[in-house]
């Protein structure tokens, strides 16, 4: 069961920075003056950082689950809560999400996260995702680093584009005078 919480964790690790989050870090224990410790799944972000809880499971994420992040996070004061899973969550979690300023993302919600991170939409199902992810070392490319990081992300894949495709623009540009 853990090796399948790991690569779940790998995989949201991988996904939000492709999102463009900075300082995304996996497994971080956290303590408090008072001997309060804590291990959060995946983390990202500098001063305030958003906590996310990844759960790997068949059956719905139970009430009890949702409850105790909620403590870890009453303890920390991260500035986002997220809590991640491969299935769904019971419906009490649905109810008390907005009390307790909860982001839930289920099977389909982290499905269109992906499609958002990526150029392409990817048929595969979700465990294969997970799984091919998580066997993969993380690999940043200068592409996607400057589309997420750049106030003009678009300008910057247009001139990508233009420069990889020069021999045939200029054939068109000519053909077009």
């Amino acid at each position: 069961m853990k090796a399948k919480g790991d690569s779940l964790e790998i995989f949201v690790e991988h996904l939000f920075r492709d999102l463009g989050k900075r300082r995304v870090r996996r497994d971080q224990s956290y303590k408090k003056r008072n001997g309060y410790r804590a291990q959060v799944d995946v983390v990202y972000g500098l001063c305030r950082p958003t906590f996310i809880e990844c759960k790997h499971q068949i059956a719905h994420v139970r009430y009890a689950d949702f409850m105790k992040f909620v403590g870890v996070c009453d303890n920390f004061k991260p500035s986002k809560r997220i809590i991640i899973t491969t299935s769904d969550f019971e419906g009490r979690c649905y109810h008390d999400a907005d009390k307790y300023n909860v982001k839930l993302i289920n099977r389909h919600k982290l499905r269109k996260l992906y499609r958002k991170s990526r150029f392409f939409t990817s048929k595969a199902s979700l465990t294969k995702l997970i799984e091919d992810k998580s066997k993969k070392p993380y690999k940043r490319s200068i592409k996607r680093t400057a589309i997420n990081y750049s106030k003009y992300g678009l300008l910057f894949a247009a001139g990508v584009f233009a420069y990889e495709h020069q021999e045939k623009l200029l054939h068109l540009i000519k053909d077009l005078f």
